[in-house]
């Protein structure tokens, strides 16, 4: 962000945009060993769980601009956007040796997308003395459960927080 540009005697404005990216590579392998006779008492040899054996590639990119128009150097009114894209590989799989339940296997990608908005607005009432307002939304990318349980759904939901009310007054209930 540089100096906001002077549009009139009363207009300013300022801006500043951005991009992130990013990228994961996560392996994981974990093996439980179980004395015989511990999974069932048909099973006479030890039995080794592999849950998981997991590899997930993530990669994500996310841009952003945002602008702020200044008025008679006491209101600003600032909107902004953000753009967040993420691709997901994942390599899920959980079995034992020797079997004793079906082995499972997720071989799955999943992409995710979504655009952010942002609006704000603020009142300088005196030097030190400022009211605003804000509402944004958020927005976490979904993705794959490495320790999944067999039959289990391996992957989660993206979730975006939609702007909430400005004011949230309190009731409390009279006891």
């Amino acid at each position: 962000a540089g100096a906001p540009v002077q549009l009139s005697d009363t207009l300013a404005l300022a801006w500043q945009s951005g991009a992130l990216f990013f990228t994961q590579d996560y392996t994981q392998q974990a093996v439980n060993t179980f004395a015989p006779f511990v999974v069932s008492q048909l099973v006479e040899v030890p039995v080794i769980q592999t849950s998981p054996d997991a590899a997930l590639d993530d990669f994500g990119v996310g841009l952003f601009g945002q602008g702020t128009l200044t008025v008679r150097e006491s209101i600003d009114v600032t909107l902004g956007l953000r753009l967040d894209h993420e691709r997901k590989d994942a390599v899920l799989a959980s079995f034992s040796d020797p079997a004793h339940a079906p082995p499972v296997l997720v071989d799955e990608d999943r992409s995710f997308s979504n655009l952010s908005p942002q609006l704000a607005v603020a009142y300088r009432m005196q030097p030190t003395v400022m009211a605003y307002a804000s509402a944004s939304q958020g927005f976490k990318a979904g993705g794959f459960n490495p320790a999944l349980p067999a039959g289990a759904r391996s992957t989660r939901r993206p979730h975006t927080r939609p702007p909430g009310p400005l004011l949230r007054p309190r009731v409390r209930p009279r006891i």
